[in-house]
């Protein structure tokens, strides 16, 4: 997916809700990115959609401040999850939070979460979880 196919869906907030926070969604799998994209959409989201770390920090990049919360992967290729987050914060000194979706990671990967303060939720969970925590980090 190149810049020009990076996708923004913006859910639909009722009149006395603040304006919806911007997420930005990273999964290789297209279903599960699909599906998180939708749920977020119905829950008032802003989102805009990446397949893989490289392409999540090229967009964090061209538009800096402009998400509140990295909803992530951890294993994908070309940039994982962990990675991303590292030169987020190292290499550009982004502050944005990060939630992580995982059936599993390195210790390595771990280690790295955990250094940044970043938050991670066991595959599979709920969505409800995922919203709760969203609300939370993107408050």
């Amino acid at each position: 997916m190149t810049q020009a196919q990076v996708k923004t869906s913006e859910g639909t907030p009722s009149p006395t809700q603040p304006p919806p926070r911007h997420v930005l969604v990273v999964d290789d799998d297209d279903a599960v990115r699909r599906m998180l994209v939708e749920f977020l959409c119905s829950q008032g989201y802003r989102v805009t959609e990446a397949p893989d770390g490289e392409q999540a920090l090229a967009i964090l990049l061209e538009q800096p401040g402009q998400f509140n919360v990295v909803l992530s992967d951890i294993r994908m290729p070309v940039l994982c999850g962990a990675r991303l987050l590292t030169q987020v914060r190292e290499t550009h000194s982004l502050t944005i939070p990060f939630i992580f979706l995982s059936g599993g990671c390195s210790d390595d990967q771990r280690d790295a979460i955990q250094e940044h303060q970043a938050t991670m939720l066991e595959k599979p969970c709920k969505l409800r979880d995922i919203a709760t925590h969203l609300q939370a980090v993107a408050a």
